[in-house]
């Protein structure tokens, strides 16, 4: 019975992996076509899951909606440069310091999947919608690419370290970040990583610091 389990929690892990993997291939292409059109990128989910070699509905099974797993792919993508960092070398840095590099890097992350992020963008403002503040919902994309949750960590760290005012609420402070980021990269297509980064953070954490 243990072997059985084990071997189909495999296929199972194998199967959610080709289908990331397929849609990863899929809005990258994307970037190529719909971008320079000046089209909104949209995936096909039939051709994402003859891609990925399963039935459409195999890809239902493991991703509620073409939200949810918009944002998956983007979460892996972020897995190394974003979200472990921010959870190892981001603890040796100061709180403010740490959010600013956050906020580079996520650029940096979206301008270089724009039609991914778009995708995850315009996902999470109709759940936002349609239900309200994040709750415990899998079909919720913002549970999955959970950024803010991240930023107001270290947001909460530049509090107690005196660099951000004390009556400011990291987890607002930091969903503010995200959406001005997001939308900041959705609505300049031309504008560098950097650039979009700096007018981010000389926008918000000009009001954060303590007067």
């Amino acid at each position: 019975m243990g072997g059985r389990g084990a071997a189909g929690g495999s296929r199972t892990e194998a199967t959610r992996r080709r289908i990331l993997d397929a849609a990863e291939e899929e809005w990258a292409r994307l970037d190529n076509v719909a971008s320079s059109r000046g089209e909104w990128p949209t995936v096909a989910m039939s051709a994402l899951a003859k891609r990925a070699g399963v039935a459409q509905s195999t890809v239902y099974e493991h991703f509620h909606s073409q939200g949810v797993l918009a944002a998956s792919v983007l979460r892996r993508l972020a897995g190394p440069g974003v979200f472990d960092w921010a959870d190892t070398a981001a603890t040796a840095m100061s709180g403010i310091d740490a959010v600013g590099e956050l906020v580079r890097r996520t650029a940096d992350l979206f301008v270089r999947n724009r039609a991914l992020a778009s995708t995850v963008l315009a996902a999470a403002a109709s759940y936002t919608f349609r239900h309200g503040p994040p709750a415990d919902d899998a079909e919720d994309p913002r549970r999955v690419f959970d950024l803010p949750t991240v930023l107001a960590d270290h947001l909460q760290r530049a509090v107690t370290e005196g660099d951000v005012r004390d009556d400011v609420d990291p987890r607002d402070a930091a969903a503010s970040i995200f959406n001005l980021l997001l939308l900041r990269v959705m609505s300049r297509p031309h504008e560098a990583a950097g650039s979009t980064a700096d007018h981010v953070l000389g926008l918000t954490l000009h009001g954060l610091v303590p007067r």
